[in-house]
């Protein structure tokens, strides 16, 4: 008998321990998904120095080689200014992007972040490191690095503006329109603006137009619409910005 009522009185305790521990292991999680982000952010900050940036886009780079030659030795010295330029730059967009995500960071207290949210964060961290291992910053690498810090900027701004919904999804209202008139059926396409030249990244909403609607973190994006009747014709492709407090936003997008 006192055997089993030792053992009651231990399972009651651990019952209330792990009680006790969960809100906190979930504040953390939350937490360290912006911890993780910024580590990576500061280590490539850290590291630019040692790595070679990529001085212009491929195609004008070559444009440019074609249309004059310079000597090996003036061409050297171009080059070696132009990308310490871009290394001051590039240290300054990362300095910004440590301070958005330290500042989102501050609204993760007491508060879960939802999953689609976090692991869009998780994304990024991923993708940095990935340019941190790196010996050479490439053009597309600063243009991901630029999405990245503009879309952390609309987080940020929406956070300070909802702080107690701060990470909440955004639903997005899509009404498809042609002429000016509201027409379906369209399927509406969309991607995170740090990812519109990856094919991989791209997502539908669930439901044809129109209207059509779906929950979507704060942040940039591309949208556009493609048509469902075997022609795949698509729309212009978009920039789209959620954020700014708002819970609800619709909007129209331009039917092929």
């Amino acid at each position: 008998m006192r055997i089993t009522i030792l053992a009651l009185i231990l399972v009651l305790s651990t019952s209330l321990v792990q009680g006790q521990t969960t809100p906190t292991a979930q504040s953390e999680t939350a937490a360290d998904v912006f911890t993780e982000l910024g580590k990576q952010v500061n280590k490539l900050q850290r590291d630019l120095d040692k790595k070679s940036v990529v001085v212009s886009h491929p195609a004008r780079s070559t444009s440019a080689q074609t249309s004059s030659v310079p000597s090996a030795q003036s061409s050297d010295v171009v080059q070696k200014a132009k990308s310490t330029s871009r290394t001051s730059q590039l240290k300054a967009l990362l300095k910004r992007t440590v301070k958005n995500v330290e500042e989102l960071r501050k609204f993760t207290r007491k508060k879960e972040i939802p999953e689609d949210y976090s692991e869009s964060i998780r994304e990024y961290t991923r993708r940095i490191e990935f340019i941190s291992d790196k010996e050479m910053i490439s053009y597309h690498d600063e243009l991901f690095l630029n999405a990245v810090n503009a879309d952390l900027e609309v987080k940020r701004i929406h956070a300070e503006k909802m702080p107690e919904n701060a990470f909440d999804s955004i639903k997005v209202i899509v009404h498809t329109k042609k002429d000016g008139a509201e027409k379906g059926v369209y399927q509406v396409w969309w991607v995170k603006d740090a990812y519109k030249d990856e094919t991989g990244q791209y997502r539908t909403f669930d439901r044809f137009s129109t209207p059509t609607s779906r929950s979507l973190p704060p942040g940039k994006y591309v949208m556009w619409t493609k048509a469902t009747d075997g022609t795949q014709a698509t729309g212009e492709k978009t920039p789209k910005e959620f954020g700014d407090g708002q819970a609800e936003v619709e909007i129209d997008l331009i039917a092929p």
